[in-house]
């Protein structure tokens, strides 16, 4: 393949002494186009969470402590997520933990309590909010915090309830005592004071004191998650989060709104809202990474030479796919390795002095200037050249390959083909080169000092220039 294209690059160059250099030119850059090799997109492995934390009920029979992040019965889970894009993330979670939940009116001899398990599996979106400037402390800030939405299915346990210490059964005095027979005006002598044992012993679903007509295992829920994460390093990350899970059901407890027995327990109807249910909890994640290329279709030794794989500028975007191939070092870039530029004015956060500019234009600087301003400049009639130009804008040369970032002068491998000492490789001096790459022998010409990839850096660099 590359015989074949240096044959027609030559071919073109027969042809040079006409007046027809503007289409030669226009032919070499589209066949220099086309040997661009494609290259696959990048293939992620998902990202693993694992997690543990507390959780809270909130319904009808809450906790005899008031729920915060340092209070609540242990729960872990586990996750599998692909990032989407820099702002959505998908993931698949499974999640246990055991809810519970105690309730005594005073100065009443009602009591209230019960213990379930639970196990839930389902699907949450993130959203990362860490590209809002408001929300971040600085560009860099391994700091992001996100929300995330989901919906899961919940499995529950029947819901059990301690009623009994052994074989004593507790009643609820108004003086916040449990006795071994409920309270008369003539029984305070007669009775005994018992404590609870937590052992929740009876199953509220086969008692049904209520009389509700069924009890669903399965519900569903909607998690809605709150929390930062702390990039520690490419991998690992650590997050702080908060998640309130709204059930669509309301006898997780037992109390609920569907019974029949209410005009004999007045006081065991609930309030009719879905039980909901809080996860305050800390976790790990960490994300495995592979890359998978595309090369060209044959195994030739010096096509595959053309392409090196490497990050010159370590901000973990392949070079052949950085189209800034040279970012300074710790500058947060996009996904196509060019540093961040939030007001999209065509200068990075990290240079921009102004990082929310809307004016007409703006300088190399990130400062704006009006249109009348910019039209005051441009009246100049003094010219400038444009090397000139570029010496003053020099990231008019950035682009997508990395060649671009060495080319604000003729490399010194190239300056034997600059015959005027112009410093610049005209047409002529390029298709000079070409001819005499294939001489051979003690006459050869200054082109035959140059291999296949010297040959297209240079045709590169002509377009450059």
């Amino acid at each position: 393949m590359s015989i074949i294209l240096l044959a027609l690059v030559w071919h073109i160059s027969l042809f040079s002494q006409t007046d027809e250099k503007a289409q030669h030119i226009e032919i070499l850059d589209k066949i220099f186009q086309l040997q661009k090799p494609p290259i696959t997109p990048t293939l992620s492995l998902p990202i693993i969470t694992i997690g543990t934390g507390l959780v809270n009920y909130h319904g009808d029979i809450p906790s005899q402590i008031p729920a915060n992040f340092s209070t609540g019965t242990p729960a872990a889970h586990i996750m599998l997520s692909q990032t989407l894009n820099p702002y959505f993330n998908l993931g698949l979670f499974a999640m246990r933990g055991t809810l519970t939940g105690s309730y005594s009116p005073t100065k009443t001899n009602h009591s209230f309590n019960f213990k379930t398990d639970i196990s839930s599996f389902g699907t949450i979106v993130h959203y990362n909010l860490g590209h809002i400037p408001q929300l971040r402390s600085t560009p860099q800030s391994s700091i992001h915090p996100y929300i995330g939405l989901g919906i899961e299915c919940l499995q529950r346990a029947t819901p059990k309830g301690d009623l009994y210490n052994d074989t004593l059964q507790y009643f609820q005095w108004k003086d916040g005592t449990q006795r071994t027979i409920q309270e008369t005006n003539y029984s305070s002598n007669s009775s005994e004071i018992v404590y609870r044992d937590y052992t929740f012993e009876t199953a509220y679903e086969q008692n049904n004191t209520d009389g509700i007509p069924y009890y669903k295992p399965i519900t569903i829920s909607f998690p809605i998650d709150l929390g930062i994460q702390l990039t520690v390093n490419d991998y690992w990350n650590i997050s702080l989060g908060y998640q309130y899970h709204i059930t669509s059901s309301d006898v997780i407890d037992n109390i609920s709104t569907r019974g029949i027995h209410y005009d004999t327990y007045p006081e065991r109807k609930g309030n009719g809202r879905p039980d909901a249910f809080s996860y305050a909890y800390m976790s790990v994640s960490v994300q495995l990474h592979t890359e998978q290329h595309k090369m060209w279709d044959n195994d030739s030794v010096s096509q595959s030479a053309l392409l090196e794989f490497w990050d010159a500028d370590n901000d973990g975007i392949d070079e052949t796919m950085d189209e800034c191939p040279y970012t300074p070092k710790g500058v947060a870039v996009y996904a196509n390795g060019c540093p961040i530029d939030d007001d999209r004015d065509g200068v990075a956060n990290f240079e921009d002095l102004e990082l929310y500019t809307r004016a007409f234009f703006v300088t190399q600087l990130g400062i704006g200037i009006s249109e009348k301003d910019l039209l005051n400049q441009m009246k100049s009639i003094k010219t400038v050249e444009q090397r000139e130009i570029y010496r003053f804008y020099p990231k008019l040369l950035n682009g997508g390959t990395v060649y671009k970032q060495f080319y604000k002068k003729i490399p010194w491998k190239y300056k034997p083909l600059d015959v005027d000492k112009n410093e610049y490789i005209d047409l002529d001096e390029m298709l000079n080169a070409i001819d005499t790459f294939f001489d051979e022998g003690p006459n050869a010409g200054i082109g035959s000092n140059l291999a296949v990839k010297d040959l297209f850096e240079l045709i590169e660099f002509f377009f450059l220039q």
